[in-house]
């Protein structure tokens, strides 16, 4: 058939380029979530600057917020290759 260029899953990951022996959307994810990381810990400062039991109440919130975001991002990364 011409200009059939369909690709099975499998040569598309084996055609995936690497970087840093990574592919891309784990470097993607961990780039993100260290940006992200970065402004939780910023909102907890402001937050502290604010009066201390903000601090402690954003604090308790960032941390429920980050259980179930974390658990995404150890998927993600065990989608993309990464080992437990």
């Amino acid at each position: 058939a011409h200009g059939d260029h369909t690709e099975t899953k499998e040569n598309a990951a084996k055609n995936e380029q690497l970087v840093f022996g990574v592919k891309p959307a784990a470097i993607l994810n961990m780039t993100g979530d260290a940006l992200h990381n970065f402004t939780d810990g910023m909102s907890i400062a402001a937050a502290f600057q604010a009066s201390q039991p903000l601090g402690y109440t954003v604090t308790l919130a960032m941390l429920l917020h980050e259980i179930p975001h974390e658990v995404g991002d150890f998927a993600v990364l065990l989608s993309q290759g990464f080992s437990k």
